[in-house]
């Protein structure tokens, strides 16, 4: 899940993902009550697109099985693709639904083997947001 934040953070965008123990925001990882990979559930702030505060959740069983459909042994590329698309949604970027050829980290179609950090679309959607 680290992974997930550094894949942001090298980056040159106007955001930096830090852990905080003492923040309102959480992560958890776990069999879950959901079929998707990962889910984010925020409150919103007043400002349009950027929750409050969100959890994110990680549903190991259908990371495992998707990895496994894939290259079993890029599992921990896979939860770093699913982390840094969730942290996508919490800087307010929404699903991509543009064909898989932009590469969109925010596209919940593309492949999460290959894909696992912004692409220059989605830094720039950022910077949009963010008026950078």
């Amino acid at each position: 899940m680290t992974n997930g934040m550094n894949n942001w953070n090298r980056l040159n965008t106007p955001v930096t993902f830090l852990p905080n123990q003492s923040t309102n925001n959480r992560v958890n990882a776990g069999v879950q009550r959901f079929n998707y990979l990962g889910l984010i559930n925020s409150v919103p702030l007043g400002v349009p697109f950027i929750p409050d505060r969100f959890t994110i959740s990680l549903n190991s069983c259908a990371i495992i099985d998707y990895a496994a459909r894939h290259d079993a042994n890029l599992l921990y590329t896979v939860v770093a693709s699913i982390m840094a698309h969730e942290l996508g949604h919490a800087v307010g970027l929404q699903d991509n639904p543009i064909a898989l050829n932009n590469g969109s980290l925010m596209n919940h179609r593309r492949n999460r083997t290959l894909v696992q950090e912004p692409t220059q679309f989605d830094i720039e959607s950022v910077r949009m947001i963010y008026d950078d």
